[in-house]
């Protein structure tokens, strides 16, 4: 039998790493659009969508909050 507590913590270790590695690999991307002048969350996020780059969740449209959001994260994880 499954312990599903285990299986719900384990899952979501997962996701977490998951959510980290995507941050790593899309901060060099964000940093360069911000050294172009993109700095509000708009524009960064339009400048994501040009280079036709998907979110984590595999989708085509980023929001300011999906920018945001990995810019925190990115903070949070010193890059």
């Amino acid at each position: 039998p499954v312990n599903l507590d285990i299986a719900t913590i384990n899952a979501s270790k997962v996701r977490q790493q998951q959510a980290d590695d995507y941050c790593q690999e899309i901060m060099p991307v964000i940093r360069e659009i911000q050294r172009y002048g993109k700095v509000t969350l708009q524009g960064i996020a339009n400048a994501l969508m040009a280079r036709n780059i998907k979110t984590r969740r595999n989708k085509d449209v980023w929001t300011p909050m999906g920018v945001s959001n990995l810019l925190k994260k990115a903070g949070d994880l010193g890059i």
